[in-house]
């Protein structure tokens, strides 16, 4: 019956009047309209939206969907990539970092990263010194902003030691020395030596205080119920005719009870509510487990995906219709 059915669309397409809608996603609009004109279609009026993921000027979505079987000169109609939406980075130096951690979750825009350097400085404590990307320059919505703060007058900091390239439990040993708390991680890189420290967060010389976290990536061999992995959660806002929508991270440890990891607190507005965002934002948020952790993520209340992370392995991935069935 299914070689029955495909002899009868062939047979169909092949008479002339009907056509079978390339793929035209990812292209070029100079190559989706040369691969549409070869099967009898037309270039229909593009719609452009903002979007990270794909290159200025390449199809994001197409209406008809491919592999549709459509009359010969119908138009398809592509959503086209107009690069990411560029903001000005804002000037931070000179402010309290508590200040611009709630500015900046409340526009939306950016947001302070996980690097907040510290080191003593004349300036009053937690007044920002320097940033990255420095103020004026372009980058994409969502970016992160990593920023040195002033620890004060008064700060027992000091600059951190270079821990590249030295054994594990001697790093482990010399963090906690400096009153500091080890973190080891675990990274995959074939070809890396075992059990020696390949990155450190903080690097060397930024100065840290005691009871900062030191995190230790290395290619290890440690019982991985006591290693920590570190994952990157990314979600890109799907296009929609409702305008900005809201977006929701949860994660959750095996047998735990989930929490909000998006939006935080300081990313609320004034007013309480979170902030929502247009088609092609794109939303990562970092996070650290142990054994497994199930992240999902919610848009405009429904759940449109998860990921199932255990071990080293590769996240599972699931996603969901808008009516929450898979």
């Amino acid at each position: 019956m299914a070689v029955a059915g495909y002899a009868v669309i062939a047979h169909t397409v092949d008479g002339g009047d009907h056509v079978v809608v390339p793929n035209i996603v990812d292209q070029s609009v100079v190559a989706a309209h040369a691969m549409l004109v070869q099967q009898g279609l037309e270039l229909g009026p593009p719609r452009e939206i903002y979007n990270v993921d794909k290159p200025k000027n390449h199809v994001v979505a197409q209406r008809p969907a491919a592999g549709r079987v459509v009359r010969t000169g119908r138009k398809v109609h592509p959503v086209i990539s107009v690069g990411p939406d560029l903001e000005q980075a804002p000037n931070l130096i000179g402010r309290r970092i508590e200040d611009v951690q709630e500015e900046l979750g409340g526009q939306g825009l950016f947001q302070v990263g996980s690097l907040v350097a510290r080191m003593p400085h004349s300036s009053e404590a937690n007044r920002i010194l320097g940033q990255d990307p420095a103020p004026g320059m372009r980058i994409p919505r969502g970016t992160d902003i990593s920023v040195l703060v002033s620890a004060g007058t008064g700060a027992r900091g000091f600059p951190m030691a270079d821990l590249i390239d030295i054994g594990i439990e001697e790093a482990q040993r010399e963090v906690e020395q400096l009153g500091l708390v080890p973190i080891l991680l675990r990274v995959d890189r074939a070809g890396a030596p075992f059990d020696i420290v390949l990155e450190q967060d903080p690097p060397a010389d930024v100065f840290v205080e005691p009871g900062d976290e030191v995190r230790l990536m290395a290619r290890t061999t440690a019982d991985t119920a006591e290693t920590w992995r570190e994952i990157r959660v990314s979600y890109t806002v799907p296009e929609s005719t409702r305008g900005p929508q809201e977006v929701r991270i949860d994660a959750a440890p095996r047998g735990g009870i989930p929490w909000t990891v998006y939006p935080r607190p300081e990313d609320l507005d004034e007013m309480g509510r979170p902030p929502r965002f247009r088609s092609g934002t794109r939303i990562t948020v970092p996070l650290r487990f142990r054994d497994e952790m199930t992240v999902t993520i919610y848009l405009e209340g429904e759940r449109v995906r998860s990921y199932q992370y255990r071990g080293d392995d590769d996240p599972i991935i699931n996603n969901y219709d808008p009516e929450g069935d898979r």
